[in-house]
């Protein structure tokens, strides 16, 4: 991959010296220029990308540690430091097994203010580090692991055609010549291939099912749907009550049971049905869920949901569900 940063040295007059700097496929031990005062970028996008290739090629991570935005929420200055830069405190509760410190106070940074051009400029260098740099581990670092546009949605297709993950990593490894030369590992494949895995809508399934729910609400008004959708505009969970399963929950929505160790649908989302008892001792319905994944958000967006469904008026028992998760939804509501 190739990044271009358009560097300029200002020599205290008018005239500036551009320079035209190509980075191609930084890897650690690459020579990259060291950060001076009077550097010149383009954006800030630009300044991030060049201390983030000459911290790859030296062996130490980088993160933007501190800001400051104008009135127009521009970027007036800001910093960009190594990832030990700063204090931490062990929070582990286990004396005796005691998380790793990564903060060691590191110094190491660069401050960038901005011109009235638009430009940014950097102001201040420390290039000193109190702890040892690890080129070889480098790759390894948050900072430096990221799955391109490509990588991505080979990995969609290839999980839609049934390929295993460990196989599909492999071949990404072979690509590059080994693992060295990745920018991510087998987890960050992992973690994105279950993320999209949320929900996958065939051809006109979320419109169709979207104008069914329509439909069912102009034949009783007090049939309720929700709808909820991630950042990119896929349909990630959902629930509905029809008028029977309200007015029922009315009366005998004291005690409900839910669940949801139900099979999934062809979708791979998990079902999770609200129910309870009549004065007869049958089971009804209260309404009903589709979750993409069972995480604290989806649990908390189907209790809301299903609590502004019934009027605000939660259940004085709720069975069979994870401490945890109600006590999150619980602290939310009340």
């Amino acid at each position: 991959m190739h990044v271009f940063i358009l560097l300029e040295i200002e020599e205290g007059s008018n005239d500036d010296k551009a320079n035209e700097q190509e980075l191609k496929g930084v890897l650690p031990g690459d020579e990259v220029e060291k950060p001076v005062v009077g550097m010149v970028f383009c954006s800030e996008e630009q300044v991030r990308s060049y201390y983030n290739n000459y911290a790859r090629s030296q062996g130490f991570g980088a993160i933007k540690v501190s800001a400051n935005n104008g009135s127009d929420r521009k970027s007036r200055y800001f910093s960009v430091a190594c990832a030990r830069y700063g204090k931490q405190k062990s929070i582990a509760k286990d004396i005796f097994h005691p998380r790793p410190l990564i903060k060691t106070n590191c110094k190491a940074k660069i401050n960038v203010t901005a011109k009235d051009d638009g430009r940014f400029i950097i102001a201040r260098v420390y290039l000193d580090h109190n702890h040892a740099l690890s080129p070889t581990k480098v790759r390894h670092f948050r900072c430096n692991k990221a799955l391109d546009p490509h990588v991505k949605r080979r990995l969609e297709l290839n999980d839609l055609t049934g390929i295993k993950l460990n196989k599909n990593f492999h071949l990404a490894v072979v690509e590059a010549g080994g693992y060295e030369n990745l920018p991510f590992g087998e987890k960050e494949c992992r973690n994105y291939t279950v993320k999209a895995r949320q929900l996958r809508l065939g051809i006109g399934d979320a419109k169709s099912l979207r104008n069914y729910f329509f439909c069912m609400q102009k034949r009783n008004s007090n049939f309720f749907y929700m709808i909820d959708m991630d950042d990119k505009g896929r349909l990630r969970n959902m629930f509905w009550a029809d008028a029977r399963c309200r007015v029922a929950y009315e009366s005998f929505g004291d005690v409900i049971s839910f669940d949801t160790t139900y099979l999934t649908n062809r979708y791979d989302m998990s079902f999770a049905p609200f129910v309870g008892l009549n004065h007869h001792g049958q089971s009804m319905l209260f309404g009903c869920g589709f979750l993409s994944k069972e995480d604290s958000d989806s649990y908390i967006w189907l209790f809301e949901t299903w609590l502004t469904c019934m009027h605000e008026c939660p259940p004085k028992l709720l069975l069979q569900i994870n401490v945890r998760l109600f006590k999150q939804w619980l602290h939310r509501c009340f």
